[in-house]
C-alpha cells in the first residue's frame, strides 16, 4: 500500500504566517482597539502644545498691551491741576 502524502509547501506556511502576523501586528491591534500609536499620539500632542503655547503668547501680549494702554489712561484720569504745576519745566 502506497500512500500519497504531500507536505505543505513553504509558501502556504508563509502565507498563513503572514495572515496571522497581520492580525496581530501593532498597527492592526491599535486600529481595532481604536487607540493611537505612540508616534502618532506624540506628534498630535506636540502640535497641540505648540498651538496652545502660541495662543497663550498672543493672549499674554494682548493683556500686556491692554495694561500699558490702561495704565496711561488711569494716570490721566487722576491728574489734578496741582500735578500739572509740578510737572512744568523750570524756566
Amino acid at each position: 500500500m502506497i500512500m500519497n502524502f504531500k507536505l505543505p509547501s513553504r509558501n502556504a506556511k508563509n502565507a498563513k504566517s503572514s495572515v496571522a502576523n497581520h492580525k496581530t501586528s501593532i498597527k492592526t491591534i491599535h486600529k481595532e482597539l481604536r487607540i493611537d500609536l505612540i508616534y502618532d499620539r506624540a506628534n498630535n500632542l506636540f502640535s497641540k502644545f505648540i498651538t496652545t503655547r502660541q495662543s497663550h503668547e498672543i493672549i499674554a501680549q494682548e493683556i500686556q498691551d491692554f495694561l500699558l494702554q490702561n495704565s496711561s489712561r488711569n494716570n490721566l484720569k487722576y491728574k489734578t491741576p496741582f500735578d500739572s504745576i509740578i510737572n512744568m519745566p523750570n524756566s
